[in-house]
């Protein structure tokens, strides 16, 4: 009996940590509104928003998405394509530049929950430090960028619109799927990010393109990837090391200056992989897994593989 209750216990803190995320109440006047963050516990933010301000990439046009009046946002975005498509009236602050943040004037300011300074941003504005992980028992199980979205629907009051957009996506990514002229499934696919000593490594769901090779169109992450990022997760790699690496397809997020063909013949003689398996594109672009840069980018994924 003793064990029975143990776990009746432990299921009952799972199915409450794994939906923390939610809107808890709203004011009589309807002008305020109670949120459980993650890990922060209920906290109160203004029932519509006018002038947010977002430090995560994943959130900046999820938001917009949404419907939200946006202030600033991070100046991790200020090069991406898409962003600038889409926001034309927005500040962009770099990181720990708190005046900038103040001259902002926010009312709720998002950021990561791993962000060291959300306490110094609440003495300005009602602060939201969000998680970026999967949760147990979320509709949406392991694709992260689609709790985020969820988030910003609870943030936004647009629960129902965000879940409608994730719907809707998810049919998309069937039609995507069915556009190739072979079974991405079949074959195992690497993603690295230029940084300043070498390559990263990334799995699923981390955004650079992540999304869509791995969850849009189906690739297997290369088994040595995840090796490589089980051993040291925060390594940079120079091209020769990763010579070890096997895969079928690379898909590398290169920085402005550097030469697109002579990084393609340089990894394909390090890694074996013929040429035309390397797709290269720009790191800003794909720094955001929103749903609106990831319509973008598959696209460009897409045109390459063909």
């Amino acid at each position: 009996m003793k064990i029975k209750g143990l776990l009746i216990i432990i299921l009952v803190l799972v199915l409450t940590g794994c939906s923390n995320f939610r809107e808890v109440s709203v004011s009589e006047d309807g002008e305020t509104r109670r949120i459980m963050v993650d890990n922060s516990g209920e906290m109160e933010i203004p029932a519509d928003p006018e002038r947010m301000v977002l430090l995560r990439p994943v959130d900046v046009l999820n938001a917009h998405l949404l419907g939200a009046d946006i202030s600033a946002v991070t100046a991790a975005v200020e090069d991406n394509t898409f962003v600038n498509e889409h926001l034309d009236d927005v500040e962009y602050i770099e990181y720990e530049d708190f005046e900038a943040v103040r001259d902002a004037e926010p009312d709720v300011i998002v950021t990561s929950s791993q962000d060291s300074h959300s306490t110094d941003y609440e003495k300005i504005a009602p602060t939201l430090p969000l998680n970026y992980s999967g949760e147990l028992l979320s509709t949406y199980r392991d694709r992260i960028y689609l709790i985020q979205l969820n988030k910003m629907g609870v943030i936004l009051g647009e629960q129902e619109k965000a879940a409608e957009l994730a719907d809707g996506w998810m049919e998309r990514m069937t039609e995507h799927r069915r556009e190739l002229s072979f079974d991405p499934s079949a074959h195992e696919a690497a993603v690295l990010v230029e940084g300043d000593d070498g390559f990263y490594l990334y799995d699923e769901y981390s955004a650079y393109g992540t999304e869509v090779m791995y969850d849009v169109l189906n690739f297997n992450v290369a088994e040595d990837v995840e090796d490589a990022i089980g051993e040291t997760p925060f390594d940079q790699f120079e091209v020769s090391e990763l010579s070890g690496i096997g895969t079928d397809y690379i898909l590398v997020n290169k920085r402005p200056e550097t030469d697109s063909e002579a990084l393609r013949k340089e990894l394909a003689d390090a890694m074996n992989v013929d040429s035309g398996n390397i797709l290269i594109v720009s790191a800003d672009d794909f720094i955001t897994n929103d749903l609106m840069s990831l319509e973008g980018q598959t696209n460009i994924i897409m045109e390459a593989l063909e």
